[in-house]
């Protein structure tokens, strides 16, 4: 879309938006990721879209890991605490 001569500029517009939001998700996601693992959550996913946040993290989550991650989460990407999803993999 984004090098196709024919689409309209509305069109292609859009598609630089889309592409801006998925590039500025995944730099979330990174920066999420990096911020768990240096306080000691060595094994985590995150995946981030505009709404909502899901971080998976190896073993069992404790309270005190889902408060962590909870704030990690909302100062990287301005969620709120019901849009982020904590699981663990025990």
């Amino acid at each position: 879309m984004l090098e196709d001569v024919d689409s309209d500029s509305a069109a292609k517009q859009q598609a630089v938006e889309e592409a801006s939001a998925i590039a500025q998700n995944i730099l979330a996601e990174s920066n999420v990721e990096s911020l768990l693992e240096a306080k000691g959550y060595t094994d985590c996913v995150a995946y981030i879209t505009a709404q909502e946040c899901s971080v998976v993290l190896a073993g069992a989550v404790e309270e005190a890991d889902i408060l962590i991650v909870q704030e990690v989460v909302m100062e990287q990407t301005g969620l709120t605490a019901d849009k982020i999803k904590i699981i663990g993999t025990n």
